[in-house]
């Protein structure tokens, strides 16, 4: 059974039973959700407190760790489990790739929009741009909450030239994807994004 995320109030319960029904349990850790910096909410606040105190006992119910970054291996190898480090750890999907149809210039971002993605600091950067270039645009594709959320949303509402797709399928993400000219990593320098 892979665990994608944090174990919490939800997913206690159905690892619990899975652990009885003999589920060897792998968590793949993408990110340290325990370090958002954002604006919470007291709800998301104590969300994860939760998750920080059922964290404590993952050695109890997981059976090895899957990690993207040396710093989650630091974290986790002190947890004595089998740990396996893979810097991207989706399976790769043979995707066809196809010239842009247009003349123009597309740049993409798939992801979140939390502070630590860097988001907001791509879309201000676009809005200075596109204002010498007729011909480029930015695709946004994901989801988000907090406060950089609702600012992104305010700085690209008036901009024709930014489409945001919001979530979609993976399928609909690869499509996207490969129409664009130029995709974008677009992380802070912070402890979370890091």
């Amino acid at each position: 059974l892979f665990l994608e995320n944090c174990v919490d109030f939800y997913s206690t319960l159905p690892l619990i039973f899975a652990k009885i029904m003999g589920y060897i349990i792998i968590h793949d850790v993408l990110e340290d959700f325990m370090l958002i910096q954002e604006n919470l909410s007291l709800k998301q606040k104590l969300h994860i407190q939760a998750k920080k105190i059922i964290h404590k006992t993952a050695k109890l119910y997981v059976d090895g760790f899957i990690v993207i970054s040396d710093r989650l291996y630091t974290k986790y190898e002190k947890l004595n489990k089998p740990i396996i480090k893979l810097y991207n750890s989706i399976e790769p999907k043979k995707t066809t790739v196809t010239a842009p149809a247009n003349n123009n210039f597309t740049f993409f971002y798939s992801g979140t929009f939390c502070t630590k993605d860097g988001v907001i600091d791509l879309i201000k950067a676009f809005n200075i741009v596109e204002n010498k270039f007729n011909n480029i645009k930015l695709v946004l594709v994901g989801k988000g909450e907090f406060a950089s959320f609702e600012e992104c949303k305010s700085l690209i509402k008036n901009n024709h030239k930014i489409s945001y797709l919001g979530y979609v399928s993976e399928n609909k993400m690869f499509k996207e994807l490969s129409k664009s000219d130029l995709c974008c990593i677009t992380r802070i320098n912070s402890e979370y994004a890091n």
